[in-house]
């Protein structure tokens, strides 16, 4: 299974209804800190030092707490999004026969994704406040 139907799989299985954890808040969560570790990357490739501190500075306090979603989820599937999105940019990100170029190019294809991904967990997050508002 490529990475996009690997990610577009674990996306549908945390929209699946009958799940109480994770909850697609509890994806967003996961993708953006995978966001901000993409994004460092990005950074670094551009020559910008100080973003790409930044950014995995950010990433790393974000992860102090997501060990608890991580141990909450019994499905495993915000584990296996983080490593998924984690093992792509890794992929692109160390492949020397990449052009500096290319390996950007490709990030940013990774990161439409990404977005995608988060847009959904974003809009389902939504219609899920919106129905229990109605149920009150």
């Amino acid at each position: 299974m490529d990475t996009s139907h690997k990610l577009n799989w674990l996306s549908q299985k945390i929209l699946a209804p009958e799940r109480e954890i994770p909850r697609p808040v509890d994806a967003e969560t996961v993708i953006e800190i995978t966001q901000k570790i993409l994004n460092s990357k990005l950074a670094e490739l551009r020559g910008n030092t100080k973003e790409r501190r930044r950014l995995e500075e950010e990433a790393s306090v974000d992860m102090a707490g997501i060990q608890t979603l991580f141990d909450l989820d019994k499905s495993r599937l915000l584990d296996q999004l983080y490593k998924e999105i984690l093992t792509r940019i890794d992929i692109i990100y160390s492949d020397d026969e990449l052009e500096m170029s290319q390996k950007q190019v490709a990030l940013e294809e990774l990161a439409a994704v990404i977005d995608e991904m988060r847009e959904d967990m974003m809009n389902a997050d939504e219609e899920e406040i919106t129905t229990l508002v109605r149920l009150d």
